[in-house]
């Protein structure tokens, strides 16, 4: 079960099908283990063309002396831009 705080954080800041995909499957690491911190190496957005606003937003990471590539999809909504989903 995910925080009630946390729930609503999610639910601000990311597309409803988005935050309910989350909520649903919430991560679910082994016992006491957090991950090792990370530092950041890279980080870059893509705007995508079309009707809306869309943007990708692309990442390199340093954990454990592995680096590790991640990618976001962000829209734009109103004022603002929300969490969309992890891009392959």
């Amino acid at each position: 079960m995910v925080d009630g705080r946390v729930a609503r954080a999610l639910r601000a800041t990311a597309t409803e099908d988005f935050a309910v995909s989350l909520l649903r499957s919430p991560p679910r690491p082994r016992a006491g283990a957090m991950p090792a911190q990370a530092r950041l190496l890279g980080l870059g957005v893509e705007l995508a063309p079309g009707a809306a606003p869309r943007a990708l937003i692309l990442g390199t990471l340093r954990r454990d002396g592995r680096v590790e590539s991640f990618a976001f999809e962000f829209e734009r909504r109103g004022e603002r831009w929300l969490a969309a989903g992890v891009a392959e």
